[in-house]
């Protein structure tokens, strides 16, 4: 049996990149899989389409999650659809303009990346407990960046957004950590399972990653990403693969006492 059978997972930002790298990795473990999109609606069909043809179901939903409102939409839709909910992966995020110093920044820009990338993961793990704390285990996986443990000039809205979820993750993971837990939203006690509320909680924090907003950001430093290959760990840049191997294992039965952990992936390097 794959490890993730019967599992169901929401996956913010799947249409492309990291989230849809970790959405069909987690279809491959055997879970059914809702596809957050924003604004790229052909591309989270072919999505689901690939992850119905692995034999799991999937829905493509469009949501903008920095609307608190489309964010609780998205949960519930998630799951009308599935009929549960256990998995949710907090992917979505939108890359600062790197090199603009504070000083120099436009403060609507600012909002609207902490919206989307600290608000919108808020939102969407706020709507999902009450889900998650039904079934006998849940978990939520906030995707970060190695920018974090940098904390480059130029890119202070961009770090602190991630940091704010890092700090998110962490108390989320003490909040739930317990068992019967009871949830005002849930007033049927029977609709609890015997072991509810183990909802453990973690983050992803990846260097560069071979996506097209990888691209993006090597273009941004005047480097072609493909010349970055031999100076990397391992001879190779971080996939999305590899980014959906690790959810995978961190939301399985296989991580039965990692949960509050930042862990970076940077083959230790960076």
């Amino acid at each position: 049996m794959k490890s993730l059978t019967g599992r169901t997972a929401l996956v913010t930002g799947a249409s492309r990149g990291i989230g849809k790298g970790i959405a069909l990795q987690l279809a491959r473990a055997g879970a059914d899989v809702a596809v957050n999109f924003n604004t790229q609606k052909a591309a989270a069909e072919e999505v689901s389409l690939e992850i119905r043809s692995l034999g799991r179901k999937s829905v493509p939903i469009q949501a903008n999650i920095a609307d608190p409102l489309q964010a609780k939409q998205l949960i519930k839709k998630t799951y009308d659809e599935f009929g549960k909910l256990d998995i949710l992966i907090n992917n979505a995020a939108t890359v600062w303009s790197m090199g603009v110093f504070v000083a120099d920044s436009d403060p609507t820009k600012v909002k609207e990346l902490m919206e989307t990338n600290f608000l919108g993961a808020y939102y969407c793990s706020m709507e999902a407990i009450p889900y998650l704390r039904r079934e006998a285990r849940g978990d939520i996986v906030f995707i970060s960046s190695t920018a974090t443990k940098h904390a480059n000039a130029g890119a202070a809205p961009y770090v602190a957004s991630k940091m704010a979820i890092e700090g998110l993750a962490r108390c989320l993971s003490k909040e739930e950590q317990r068992n019967n837990v009871m949830d005002a939203h849930i007033s049927n006690h029977s609709e609890r399972s015997a072991t509810s509320g183990q909802i453990r909680v973690n983050v992803l924090a990846p260097t560069m990653v071979a996506t097209e907003m990888g691209l993006e950001v090597a273009s941004r430093k005047g480097e072609d990403i493909k010349t970055l290959y031999g100076g990397l760990p391992f001879g190779k840049l971080l996939t999305t693969e590899d980014m959906g191997e690790a959810c995978v294992f961190l939301v399985s039965d296989k991580n039965q006492y990692i949960s509050g952990q930042l862990i970076y992936m940077d083959g230790s390097r960076f």
